[in-house]
């Protein structure tokens, strides 16, 4: 493929992951009534995903996309974040303490939202539909999620990117990450015009 083509491809794949990434922040602010805010921090090749993904005490979540793709989606949430989460939505003190059975759903569901909205978007852009597993919690030893996750998209044997977005609560810090890895495929629409036909921005 050109070169002019390739960054047409990537011009693309950017202006609908930030779109997805928007209406992700719209859901996720809906639920827990404050100013999460999530930001597309770039495109990168697969190789990165485990450098990125590098970071302090977190909750992972990990999600399996179905349905006219491939890949994974891989929720990182710094353990500070996680309990002012649980603050807003189960109410009680933001500090730390083991999580209870209750707790983790919370926590699931604010990823499962955050997917999905994402993956609904970006579906309707691209004319596919895309869906995904119920999320995987995970609290100790995120860094062997964090291999495994790249074990399995490895045995994709597809060509992969990395779209990354940042996740921010009020109070800016730290951060939590956002990776949704997808065959490089599940990024080209399949209904004619389907990337255009949505209009401007939201």
């Amino acid at each position: 493929m050109a070169s002019g083509e390739n960054t047409a491809d990537l011009t693309r794949v950017r202006d609908i992951s930030e779109r997805s990434v928007r209406r992700a922040e719209e859901s996720v602010r809906q639920l827990l009534g404050h100013s999460v805010r999530l930001t597309l921090r770039g495109i990168h090749p697969f190789s990165t995903l485990l450098e990125d993904a590098e970071g302090g005490p977190m909750a992972g979540l990990q999600l399996q996309i179905t349905g006219q793709g491939n890949g994974r989606i891989l929720i990182l949430f710094p353990l500070p974040m996680v309990f002012r989460f649980l603050q807003v939505l189960l109410g009680g003190a933001a500090e730390p303490r083991p999580l209870m059975e209750m707790e983790r759903s919370a926590i699931q569901e604010v990823g499962n939202i955050m997917a999905s909205s994402f993956l609904s978007e970006l579906g309707d852009l691209l004319g596919r539909r895309l869906l995904h597993s119920s999320p995987e919690m995970h609290i100790e030893n995120i860094p062997q999620l964090v291999r495994d996750v790249a074990a399995s998209l490895r045995a994709l044997g597809s060509e992969l990117l990395v779209i990354q977005g940042a996740i921010e609560d009020g109070e800016r810090q730290p951060q939590g990450r956002f990776f949704f890895v997808p065959e490089a495929a599940a990024l080209k629409p399949i209904a004619r015009g389907a990337a255009g036909n949505r209009g401007g921005s939201r």
